[in-house]
């Protein structure tokens, strides 16, 4: 069975129903990311999130200072499989001079896309670890 619909922002989605669940195209213009998200988007959540209509996938979000310190559990969250691309890895950090090199260590794994995270709203990312980066939005010249 198939069913067309419209949505907000002009979407226009086709839904399948079949065996194997729900499935839904996308124009381009309205791709479906998943977003990076602490303990939660693993290869194996990404690669669910894909088969299910994801357009574009994030890995969890990685800290530059621990990445460049080459922390086991940091450096995990690199890695990558084709069948989930198009994949972005969003770095955050404290320090410029980390955030260079972690972003030269994160374009070894080939992502499609390397975002920079310039200002978590998250407290706990906010309030702790990104504190001077989250300055960086009243202060746009630091961040260049």
């Amino acid at each position: 069975m198939q069913e067309n619909l419209t949505g907000a922002a002009g979407l226009t989605a086709q839904r399948s129903y079949s065996d194997s669940g729900l499935t839904a195209k996308r124009s381009e213009r309205h791709a479906l990311y998943l977003a990076p998200m602490e303990d939660v988007t693993d290869p194996a959540f990404r690669m669910l999130c894909k088969r299910y209509g994801a357009d574009r996938v994030y890995t969890e979000f990685v800290n530059a200072d621990a990445l460049v310190r080459d922390i086991a559990s940091t450096t995990r969250k690199l890695t990558i499989h084709d069948a989930e691309r198009p994949v972005a890895i969003q770095i955050y950090g404290r320090e410029p001079e980390a955030m260079r090199d972690a972003a030269l260590i994160v374009e070894q794994a080939h992502p499609d896309f390397i975002d920079i995270n310039f200002g978590c709203p998250v407290n706990k990312i906010a309030g702790r670890q990104c504190r001077p980066y989250t300055g960086y939005r009243q202060n746009p010249p630091r961040m260049g």
